[in-house]
């Protein structure tokens, strides 16, 4: 039914804290990544793994295709409504992983857009049809004042998957354990 990811976790960098240790990374509700870091400045990252439309592979798979689903009303940025603006900056491949800058504009829990930058560092484990993506990200600010854009982007090229494994576990809520009884979201 899927792909269970081993050593999949990045190098966060020491200003960030982490909130959520995961044992999947793949979440029954995409609004709920399995690894989330935040600064205290606001720089953030997460861990998104997402199917791959058939046929394709990082390479010839269209940018629309991390938009769409990275930047969804049901995906990390979209808490508040769909992310506006949206613009890729720039996409390229090193290596066997796949980089796309792009610019947006979210909104914040009081209802104002903030215009912000994200980087999707993309691998496609050997074996899977899944992508698993590294997005970080800050505000457009931060992003052109040049610190956050080096940790960032140092944090993203950290990213690797040591080995994959098939799973007869299915990719339903029913299956996350961050959802069962007890649990913070419970």
């Amino acid at each position: 039914k899927g792909m269970y990811y081993d050593g999949v976790l990045p190098r966060f960098p020491a200003s960030c804290t982490r909130l959520l240790t995961p044992l999947c990374v793949r979440a029954a509700d995409p609004r709920v990544p399995a690894v989330e870091v935040r600064s205290k400045d606001g720089d953030g990252a997460f861990l998104q793994v997402e199917r791959m439309p058939s046929g394709r592979s990082l390479e010839n798979v269209p940018t629309d295709f991390f938009v769409s689903t990275v930047f969804s009303s049901q995906g990390r940025f979209g808490a508040y409504g769909t992310p506006a603006d949206v613009s890729v900056v720039k996409s390229e491949m090193k290596g066997g992983t796949r980089y796309v800058d792009i610019g947006f504009s979210a909104l914040t829990p009081n209802g104002s857009e903030q215009r912000r930058h994200a980087v999707v560092a993309a691998v496609m484990p050997q074996g899977s049809e899944d992508c698993v993506m590294l997005v970080g990200g800050t505000t457009e600010l931060r992003w052109k004042k040049g610190k956050s854009q080096e940790a960032i982007r140092g944090m993203l090229d950290t990213l690797t998957v040591d080995n994959t494994r098939q799973t007869k576990i299915p990719r339903t809520i029913q299956s996350d354990y961050r959802y069962s009884e007890g649990t913070l979201f419970q």
